[in-house]
């Protein structure tokens, strides 16, 4: 499979030395899969897992805590009609929910917990940590 796209804001962890990165859109365009991976600061992969998002919109941010990586979705669609039609390649469509797939770093993709908001383009995460209630 390949990997066409790298999310815009890779997130560093300080505590391991690893960087985190996604690429949207994985197996081509308009396809539903994401490809999340870490690595050393030598480039080595250290952990990777696929998985697919409810439908194909915009990844540009994610967010790390100690424990897991959140990526946020919505809003922004596009679709291999759209594209084929020669549409722009992504639009708004007020219809979709937004949603967040929790992943457990180092987890596999039955690990992921999913949850759905109201419509929203998240673009920038700004923090994240662990909360004992989760």
């Amino acid at each position: 499979m390949e990997e066409p796209t790298f999310t815009a804001h890779p997130k560093f962890d300080p505590a391991t030395g690893e960087t985190f990165a996604f690429g949207y859109e994985a197996s081509g365009l308009a396809s539903r899969d994401v490809y999340l991976c870490s690595f050393d600061r030598s480039s080595k992969i250290t952990w990777e897992v696929r998985f697919d998002v409810p439908y194909p919109s915009m990844l540009h941010d994610m967010a790390l805590s100690k424990d897991y990586v959140v990526i946020p979705g919505g809003g922004t669609i596009t679709s291999a009609e759209r594209l084929e039609s020669g549409r722009p390649h992504w639009a708004w469509d007020s219809k979709r929910p937004s949603y967040y797939a929790v992943i457990p770093r180092g987890g596999a993709a039955a690990d992921i917990r999913w949850f759905e908001g109201p419509q929203r383009s998240i673009v920038h995460t700004a923090n994240a940590w662990n909360d004992a209630t989760f």
